[in-house]
């Protein structure tokens, strides 16, 4: 038995708005904004998936935030999406937040990478589970985490929980000397931190 997943995207609605007479600016139907929300069109405003960024629920209700912030506050807040939790809701979950490996390197970075298997952790072999990755992506000269990417059930609650770690700039060195639940899924995160130390705190 196979199983397909099936992700056909989404396509701006936008057409019948004419947007283009009220001078807001698009990119193949999705509106073009800046950190603050804000169109090229003096007062207006664009958030959710019409907007150009994210398509995610909780990015839009975040795009929404720094839209009235920008409207009736200080205008202080900027849409940031460095530390954004993602997953993909399949059996395991495929969960990421932060910088994937070659975005990581792209962007300039001296890389390195510790992975641990999901079957290695204890939780796992109670049900058995044979499938399943910890993968930390790492700065190699400040050790700053710059992703997290797991294969694993309750893999979005994990990396849900890391974001406010990324942002306030964890490293891998926090993340392996850090308690963590046992026996839990997470642990397994832990394990792959630990691979990152030295030899002589490791052993």
């Amino acid at each position: 038995m196979s199983d397909v997943l099936f992700a056909s995207g989404r396509r701006p609605n936008t057409r019948e708005l004419a947007l283009d007479v009220a001078g807001v600016a698009t990119d193949r139907g999705y509106v073009v904004i800046d950190d603050h929300q804000r169109t090229s069109a003096d007062g207006v405003w664009a958030a959710g998936d019409v907007a150009i960024g994210p398509m995610l629920t909780p990015a839009a209700q975040f795009q929404a935030r720094v839209a009235i912030d920008d409207m009736f506050g200080d205008g202080a807040r900027r849409a940031d999406y460095t530390a954004l939790p993602t997953s993909i809701f399949t059996d395991p979950e495929l969960a990421s937040v932060g910088l994937t490996e070659a975005e990581a390197r792209a962007g300039g970075f001296e890389v390195e990478v510790v992975k641990h298997p999901l079957k290695a952790v204890t939780r796992a072999q109670y049900t058995a589970t044979e499938h399943g990755l910890y993968k930390i992506v790492f700065d190699r000269a400040t050790r700053r985490v710059l992703g997290v990417h797991l294969v694993c059930r309750g893999g979005s609650d994990i990396v849900g929980g890391l974001a406010v770690a990324l942002k306030l700039g964890a490293t891998v060195d926090d993340l392996a000397l850090v308690h963590h639940v046992y026996p839990s899924i997470s642990e397994g995160l832990k394990a792959a931190a630990e691979q990152a130390l030295p030899a002589r705190v490791r052993s």
